[in-house]
């Protein structure tokens, strides 16, 4: 996550809305699920919502999938 968001308030809040932060715009959306291919994890956009990963914490969850 630390390579993907340049803010380390999500470390400090890992419930905290990216979105209504600023931190996640939907260009960024697509990019951290472009991100988790090069871990293994394959997401389309359409299989996953905003809502589901719009938090460190919902993030966290899908990595480890």
């Amino acid at each position: 996550m630390k390579k993907f968001y340049e803010d380390d308030v999500i470390y400090e809040e890992r419930d905290i809305n990216l979105k209504e932060e600023g931190l996640m715009d939907s260009l960024a959306f697509v990019e951290l699920l472009v991100r988790m291919e090069e871990f293994g994890i394959e997401v389309a956009p359409t299989e996953v919502t905003y809502e589901e990963i719009d938090t460190p914490n919902k993030n966290y969850s899908i990595y480890r999938i």
